[in-house]
Formats: structure tokens, sequence, C-alpha cells
């Protein structure tokens, strides 16, 4: 037994032997290669009437469940506990399994009989509804608590929107090819074709402890949560048994898996550029492989700023193994207007700030799939995104916002000091004028190329961090490159204050600040000195969880009269999340997205993003 889920890189077996000190019987041996809890191992002791119980309850639903393949899975948990009962071999795990699924049985059978709306009374499969930035994390064999047992899919949207919604499939029988094909949606004679909805599964895959709640990271343990949105279910496997992830690497010598969740130190990064692995651009077909496991999927309906308004119908086919299994029916409603950019909850004239870092830019590909993925997921301030002529022609070419830059590439505070090189202590009074000119001539540089590339009417926020542990000059530099920035560029003052006291020293030149905290007296304090306030890692990417972004960047920066938000990852640059074990005070990976070639995988954080 080792309930620690730490499991060792590698195993390696001595002959087995007897010797003249070993007393008693050895009986039924088993080797196993990885680390299992001990319900794994414990043998079942359940009493005959307990047996009996799981016997009985099943036959009830195999008897008066009304859809006939969740009949016929009652059945087969009846003849499983009639097997269990005289199996020696049957562990208090396995037991404990027999009830969920008989649990699970009742409660569709019950969620069928009520349902008012067919609900696929007749089908090999069940579908629930849920709204796609809850808080539940969906498990492989636990029905969603905040789902509804449905054969329809309701979603309103404005013109230009993307409106999501999540379905939870639940197979009553194993399934080797499940799919799922979207008709065209008419609203008389309006149509939006079938590739306006995208479907992508939820894949659940493991990570440090910590995960779906937190961006700290505990590496001893491996926690199993919903997070990627992929197209094809192949591309990443997950072993349940030995709690690992694998990605599908397409290297010219064949098809390979190559595990990316082990404990080494060296675990190199991620080449976007040419590591051959990528996701399907639409759903594939995926195995439902046991009766009563589920799998979520997310659909995103990806409305025309063009679009008319009105009710747009059709169905989402379910298909197992190429027979048909039934339809859901799906209806978008578009309203007649479209979304306003967003503004701030106490002055609707004031942008509020959907800012991330940092846009990958490393080829071309890869920064208009990014850029295309930020636009999607409505974080139109991302840094990075103009950094270079070739970069801000394509930003404007897709319409990316381009008028207000966060964390743009200008000078900033610390560059005042820099052309020195010498630590801050040493430099006094009398070297201020050569250092304004220095700066200035950067940051003439950098506004003229702003002008030449983007437009006379593009402002510009640099981070001046305040993370610093030399005060005195820190309150020194970032008055008079602010000075600078105010008297000759358009440039903003955008400071970075971990550290409390820089708002003593120099608040008349502060356009915005981001801070670690969600108080809305602070909000008011800069807004009464003239300044924004945006809100930094509350949270940090990591957590996988879309209710924590929907509401901490969303309602309660709002509500707290916040300016906006600064995430402080997009893209990781490595899929694995364990290595270098132990270490104090570790991160999780600060990530919204993962890659893969010159491309981005989505998350669920993304969705809670999205409905911020």
């Amino acid at each position: 037994e080792n309930s620690s889920t730490f499991l060792p890189e590698s195993l390696s077996w001595t002959p087995l032997r007897i010797t003249a000190r070993t007393w008693g019987a050895l009986r039924r041996l088993v080797l196993h290669d990885a680390a299992l809890e001990s319900e794994e191992l414990i043998p079942c002791r359940a009493a005959p009437e307990e047996f009996d119980a799981l016997r009985t309850g099943a036959d009830k639903v195999a008897r008066t469940a009304a859809n006939p393949h969740l009949r016929r899975w009652a059945a087969e948990i009846a003849a499983r506990a009639g097997a269990m009962q005289t199996d020696a071999r049957a562990t208090r795990a396995r037991f404990k399994r027999l009830g969920r699924d008989l649990d699970n049985a009742r409660a569709l059978a019950a969620a069928m009989q009520a349902a008012t709306n067919n609900a696929l009374a007749d089908q090999p499969v069940a579908c629930y509804t849920m709204p796609p930035a809850t808080q539940e994390r969906v498990m492989p064999c636990d029905l969603p608590r905040g789902g509804r047992l449905t054969s329809q899919i309701r979603v309103f949207a404005a013109q230009g929107q993307h409106a999501d919604t999540s379905i939870v499939i639940v197979p009553f029988r194993a399934v080797k090819a499940f799919r799922i094909e979207v008709s065209d949606l008419r609203c008389g004679p309006h149509v939006l074709p079938a590739g306006a909805v995208d479907i992508a599964l939820v894949k659940r895959w493991y990570r440090s402890g910590g995960a779906w709640m937190t961006y700290h990271s505990d590496k001893r343990q491996r926690v199993l949560v919903p997070g990627l949105l992929l197209h094809d279910d192949r591309i990443v496997r997950v072993d349940e048994f030995r709690q690992t992830n694998e990605l599908l690497m397409h290297f010219e010598e064949g098809d390979t898996y190559v595990d990316v969740s082990g404990y080494e130190t060296d675990q190199r990064y991620f080449d976007h550029a040419n590591d051959p692995f990528w996701d399907a651009s639409t759903l594939q077909p995926l195995a439902l492989p046991e009766a009563g496991r589920n799998q979520q999927f997310l659909l995103a309906f990806n409305v025309p700023e063009t679009a008319a308004p009105g009710l747009y119908r059709g169905t989402a086919r379910l298909v197992t193994d190429g027979q048909d299994a039934g339809a859901l029916d799906l209806a978008l409603r578009v309203m007649p207007f479209s979304l306003p950019a967003a503004k701030t909850y106490y002055d609707p004239d004031r942008t509020y700030f959907s800012h991330i870092n940092t846009c990958p830019g490393d080829n071309e590909a890869q920064f208009r799939d990014a850029l295309a993925m930020l636009k999607t997921y409505s974080l139109n301030h991302a840094s990075g995104v103009a950094t270079a002529p070739w970069k801000i022609a394509i930003a404007r070419e897709m319409g990316y916002p381009l008028d207000e830059l966060v964390g743009a590439p200008a000078p900033d505070a610390r560059d005042w000091l820099a052309p020195f090189g010498v630590h801050p202590s040493l430099i006094t009074s009398g070297h201020k004028p050569q250092l304004d000119r220095l700066f200035l001539r950067a940051l003439r540089r950098q506004t003229g190329f702003f002008d030449r590339e983007i437009g006379s009417n593009t402002v510009f926020y640099t981070c001046f961090s305040s993370e610093d542990d030399y005060y005195p000059q820190l309150v020194e530099r970032f008055s008079a490159a602010a000075d600078l920035y105010h008297a000759h560029s358009r440039g903003k003052r955008f400071s970075h204050s971990m550290n409390d006291g820089v708002i003593f020293s120099a608040v008349d030149t502060t356009d915005m600040d981001s801070t670690t905290r969600i108080d809305k007296r602070w909000a008011e304090l800069w807004h009464a000195a003239g300044g924004r306030q945006i809100n930094y890692c509350v949270p940090f990417p990591g957590p996988e969880n879309p209710a924590i972004y929907r509401r901490d960047i969303g309602l309660r920066n709002y509500k707290a009269h916040y300016d906006g938000q600064m995430l402080h990852g997009f893209r990781c640059n490595h899929w694995n999340e364990f290595c270098e074990w132990p270490e104090d005070n570790a991160y999780r990976n600060f990530s919204m997205a993962y890659p893969q070639r010159n491309a981005l995988i989505p998350t669920l954080a993304l969705v809670g993003a999205r409905a911020a």
C-alpha cells in the first residue's frame, strides 16, 4: 500500500524466494506496478445481506426502468453482485463501485421517469445539460449534481457573441465510437452553418495537488480534474491506474505516446514550432469505455456579427458505433443587438481591461492562432500584440483592438537607471540630466514606432514594477520616468504595487495600478487621485475551475469598481506539472492554454474568463 500516491519512476523485480525465515502460508500473490490505495487491496468483507440488497435493488431497476438499455445495465449490475459474492479476490473498492453504479442507475431511472421532454427515453445514452462555467467538477462516474436530464439545448446570444453550454453524456453500455453530428441551424430563410457550433470534449487529466481550486502546487499528489478542451480524445492518453498523462507524438518513425507526468528534474520545454503534437480541428469519434462512465462536452455557438435576429433551430445527432442514438434539439435565439465593449461598473465610458500576459508569437502561425483565441475568449488587452510590425499588421487584419496597449514594449522606470549598469545607491542627483536624456531618447523611439505602425491615437501603458528592495531609488526613478512619459508621449504609467508604499510616493503620476487584492476602498482611493485600478493574481492562472475566473475577474472585480484584470499567463511552455519534486512554495502551471504545434489548446479556465 502507498497512500501518498507518489509513484516511482520504474520498478525492477528480483526473483521471489521463500526463505527459511518464512512462516505461514502465501496465497494469491499479486504484484502491482503502481501505487494503490488501501481499498484496492483490502478484501471485501461485505455480509451476505449487503450483496442481497445490491441484487434486489438492481433487479428492481431492471424490471421497472422505462429505458431498455438502462434495464440491461441494471441486470448486469445484479449479475456482478452475484459473482462478486463468491469471488475471493473481490476488494472493498470493487464493492463500493458496484454500489455507486446501482445508485447511478436508480437516479437515472427516476430522472427519466420524471422528465417531460422525452430525454432520449429509449436510447443507449442519457444526456444532461449544465452551465459551462460551473463550480462542479464533473468526475467520470458521478452524475452531474447541477445538471438536468434533457434532449433539448437552449442557448441565447447577441450578434457577434460566442455562447457556451455544456452537456454530459452517460452511456448504458460500452461504446467503441461515439460521435455528435450537428445540423445547420435555420430561422426562416436565415442559416447558421453547422460549422458555427464547435464541439469539444472536456478532457480529465492528472494535475498536481491543489488542482481545480488554487495555483499553489503540492507535487506529491495527483488529482484528476476536467481541464483541456480537445477535439481528438486520443491525443492525450490518461492512465487512471498509474495516474499518468501521455501525449500522442506523430514522429516520422511512427506515432508514439510520450509521458509528460514524470518526476524528472530535466523535463524539457515543449518546442512549439517542431514537436509533432496537434489536435484535430473538429470533434473526432471517441470511446465511451464502460456503462455509467460519463463524458462531458462543451458546445460553443459562434454567432456572426451579421446574423439576423431570431430563433434558429437544428439538431445534434448522437451516434454510437454507427447506430443512431437519438438527437438533441438545438434552439439558439439570436438577439437583435451586439454587445458593447466591456466597460467599468462605476463609469460606463471607461474601458474594462481584459489583460493577459503574453500573446505568443514565435512565428506567424502561432501568433494568428493565439490572437484568434484571445478574441474568441474576450481577452482584448493582451501584451505582446504590438512588438513588431508584422504582428501589428496581423492584429489589424484580424480586428484585434490596438487603441489601448497594456504592458506595451516601451521603456519603463527600471530603464531609467539601466544604462549605467551600477547599483542604484551609486546614482546621485547629479546624474539625472544624463539619465533623462537616455530615457527620453528610448521613449521617443518607441512612440514614433507606434505612430508609424498603429496611429497617433494609440495609448500605451507600461508596467513600472515596484518589486524592488531599494525604496529611495525606487521612488525617484518612478517619479522621473513618469514625468517624462506624461510630458513627451501618450504613454501611461502602469505600476505593479506589491509594495503598497508606492501610493504615497508618486500618486499624482500614476495612471493605472495593479494590486494583489480586490478591495473597493483601494480602487476608490486610486480613482480619487485620477488613476485606475486593475487586479493582479486574484487569481493567478493555474486552477482549472472556470467559476473562479467568472467570479473573481468578473463579478468581484466589476462590482468593486475595478478597471479590469491582469492574468499572469496565457501559454505555458511545458506540459509536465510534476517535475522538480519536491520544491518549496511551488506554483502550478501559470497557463490558460496549452501548446500544440504552432497553436494552442484551450481550457475550461478560458471559458470562465469569457464568462467574466
